[in-house]
């Protein structure tokens, strides 16, 4: 191959493997910045960002620890074309702590669902799993500084409940915010979590005469 690309498609999966898990190193060390420097979120200027394509992006880099640790699949359906976005480069993050929070409370052989539905110039995003489920009085401390529940704790050791703060801050500077639902009809433990959030999308540019 010519290009870097064209030669990483080339290699074998331990290289590709190697790139991917570097990749995904580097982009949770961004995340450094928004938690030492929260107004870091708005740095830069807003372009147009297409979130179904961040979102493949970081499955494909999740895919080796998705595979490796639980046969975890990862799904990411779309009716159809989805429209970008004016985002910071912030946004980049979302996907990230989305996915890494599905894969960490999945159960094993399990399904991360991402489905994106479109309404008009709206935009909203859902991310499913199965998993250990809040219980209904953390449900609003999730999204706090260094929250873990503890059926989360007694689930997974990784993580120090970070995540959902960072995400809620900066879908707060996009207009959003993040929510999280369970199946209440569920009595165990173990059950269906949902997140999910909407955000303004812009037309597709028309094609000239």
């Amino acid at each position: 191959g010519e290009s870097f690309n064209q030669k990483l498609e080339k290699s074998d999966k331990s290289y590709k493997d190697l790139y991917n898990a570097l990749e995904l190193i580097t982009s949770q060390l961004g995340m450094i910045d928004v938690i030492l420097n929260p107004k870091s979120i708005e740095f830069g200027v807003k372009k147009k960002i297409n979130l179904y394509r961040l979102f493949e992006k970081i499955k494909i880099l999740f895919g080796h620890l998705s595979n490796k640790k639980q046969d975890i699949t990862i799904n990411i359906q779309s009716e159809g074309w989805v429209k970008d976005c004016y985002c910071y480069e912030s946004i980049e993050f979302i996907p990230l702590i989305l996915i890494d929070n599905a894969l960490k409370y999945s159960g094993k052989d399990s399904e991360v669902e991402i489905k994106f539905e479109q309404h008009q110039n709206n935009l909203k995003i859902i991310v499913k799993n199965i998993g250990p489920q809040v219980k209904d009085e953390n449900v609003s401390k999730i999204f706090e500084k260094f929250f873990r529940g503890e059926t989360a704790m007694a689930f997974s050791k990784e993580g120090i409940g970070m995540g959902l703060w960072v995400a809620q801050q900066i879908l707060q500077t996009h207009g959003s915010k993040l929510s999280y639902f369970k199946d209440k009809r569920e009595n165990r433990t173990i059950g269906l979590n949902i997140f999910e959030f909407d955000i303004k999308t812009v037309d597709r540019p028309k094609p000239s005469c």
